[in-house]
């Protein structure tokens, strides 16, 4: 049976969740973008995202994938396009520890590259994003919409909140068995960056080890 995948936007990164969908058995894409200059993207059309373009995109059997990096534009997309079907898109070479596959399931709208080794006991929330090469060690939570980019490393007993952005690179130290180490929500990690204490929500923290950026 032909599987249809229908990304919503047309960047670089629009390509890779193209790459793990053809991983995973879709066969046929489109893109869906209407701030996009073309019409085809390797070989595959280019839509625009209007309500009704989708919703007959998803009327004709349609699965949907966000290839949009930034959390705050993937919860609204996903919002406005609840009724639409998202699969959970898992690269085959992606590795598990004991358990953990059957533990995420079918979670919907979540991302998981290749490269990408979880160890056990770790929840997602739906439209998590795993770029490649992440680690997330045992017992973390990461919650909805927030996002690691390629090489970032999550050790144990770490909670990622709500759309936080982990920039590439970076790194989250330990957090305790009693008292999680917590990345708020919205908050951004930038590239490179080594995280060894709580980041308050929205802030922006940079360096080694990573602190609230001031501007000028």
């Amino acid at each position: 049976m032909t599987k249809r995948l229908c990304i919503i936007g047309s960047s670089g990164f629009s390509r890779e969740v193209m790459d793990v969908g053809a991983a995973v058995g879709y066969d046929i894409f489109c893109f869906a973008d209407s701030g996009s200059d073309v019409d085809e993207l390797v070989g595959f059309p280019v839509h625009d995202d209007e309500p009704e373009t989708i919703a007959a995109l998803a009327a004709d059997g349609w699965h949907f994938a966000i290839g949009i990096g930034g959390p705050r534009l993937r919860k609204k997309v996903a919002e406005k396009m609840a009724d639409c079907h998202f699969p959970a898109l898992i690269h085959p070479g992606a590795t598990f520890g004991v358990s953990q596959r059957e533990r995420i399931g079918d979670i919907p709208g979540i991302f998981i590259a290749a490269g990408v080794r979880m160890t056990n006991n770790i929840d997602l929330g739906p439209h998590c994003l795993l770029n490649l090469n992440v680690t997330v060690g045992h017992d973390t939570i990461l919650e909805p919409y927030s996002a690691a980019m390629p090489g970032v490393n999550i050790s144990g007993n770490v909670h990622v909140g709500e759309g936080a952005y982990l920039g590439t690179g970076s790194s989250v130290i330990h957090g305790g068995n009693d008292a999680k180490l917590l990345i708020g929500a919205f908050a951004t990690i930038g590239a490179g960056a080594v995280v060894v204490r709580d980041v308050e929500p929205g802030v922006t923290a940079v360096g080694m080890p990573a602190k609230p950026l001031v501007r000028a």
